[in-house]
């Protein structure tokens, strides 16, 4: 990601100087939810609600006899982690 600056001298590397220093800033935004006198991270609680939902899917898609069709395994149950997890943040923590 190197780009050159209109003398030639030197890479810039501006861009990813930017990135960088946005993601570090903007990491420092995340909402907190109390509970009980601690402090977790919004992203913390849905993960946690992702994987148990997750988890609670299993039993019901190997009953449903879809487990089969749904190759490789990992692939499919991270996505689902995923998939639950955003659900869960859209659902309890979008403030648009």
């Amino acid at each position: 990601m190197d780009f050159v600056n209109p003398a030639g001298a030197k890479p810039v590397r501006s861009a990813w100087s930017l990135s960088v220093v946005a993601m570090l800033c903007l990491a420092g935004c995340d909402p907190v939810v109390s509970i009980a006198g601690a402090d977790f991270p919004d992203w913390l609680i849905c993960v946690m609600l992702g994987s148990m939902l997750s988890a609670a899917s299993h039993p019901l898609l190997r009953l449903g006899g879809l487990e089969r069709d749904l190759r490789p395994l990992p692939l499919f149950y991270g996505g689902l982690i995923v998939m639950f997890s955003l659900l869960a943040w859209v659902t309890f923590f979008n403030r648009v």
